[in-house]
């Protein structure tokens, strides 16, 4: 039996229940076979109780939102059974969440593309301290919202570049670094470092595939 599942009985019951309700894999094959918004919606709607509530003619941010929503939702249950040490822990695996609202943000000034409130659904309930970045209008704004975090050096070293596209890049990038490097800092044992580092092989693969399309 896992060491897990005998430190947490609650939360290991609790994680099988929230895993018994995930969406199939014929589910998600279901939905890739959908050329509409509203099928999509008609089958989340059918298969999760929580997405009842959404509306038949939600656009994308809408559905992306709620879905967010179901994140955060079983993050909170989670965290209420973990003591102090692993709390900690869990907050570095949950900052990746964090971060996409800042690379999302750093997007959106770039582009000058509409606000995107999928960010808020994550800064109303657990991000508080980057609440408002979905409306920031330049870097200046951003680097004022990020300035008691970890992220401001990151994001300040790459402002001033010619190059847009390529800062955003590398912003990511770092941002990246960050997560993995304190995640794998953190691991207790030597098969969770071999599952964090296939996930780092993974995603340099896809950074080199990147820098090869696109710059």
């Amino acid at each position: 039996m896992p060491i897990s599942a005998i430190k947490y009985p609650s939360i290991n019951a609790k994680l099988k229940a929230m895993y018994s309700r995930r969406l199939k894999k014929s589910d998600l094959i279901d939905l890739c076979k959908q050329n509409n918004l509203m099928s999509v919606i008609a089958i989340l709607k059918n298969k999760n109780t929580n997405m009842k509530k959404l509306d038949e003619n939600a656009d994308r941010q809408d559905v992306e939102k709620a879905l967010n929503y179901e994140i955060i939702l079983d993050l909170e249950k989670i965290v209420k059974y973990l003591d102090k040490k692993d709390s900690i822990i869990f907050q570095i695996l949950i900052s990746k969440y964090e971060m996409n609202c800042i690379k999302k943000s750093i997007e959106l000034i770039f582009s000058k593309n509409q606000i995107d409130y999928t960010i808020s659904v994550w800064t109303e309930n657990i991000f508080k301290n980057l609440k408002g970045i979905e409306h920031v209008a330049n870097l200046n704004d951003l680097m004022k919202l990020v300035e008691n975090t970890k992220y401001k050096k990151i994001i300040e070293k790459y402002i001033d570049e010619n190059n847009v596209n390529f800062s955003i890049f590398k912003i990511e990038n770092e941002l990246d670094k960050l997560y993995f490097k304190n995640i794998f800092d953190t691991a207790n044992n030597k098969e969770l470092k071999n599952i964090i580092g296939t996930q780092i092989d993974f995603t340099n693969i896809m950074w080199i595939y990147r820098m090869k399309m696109y710059y």
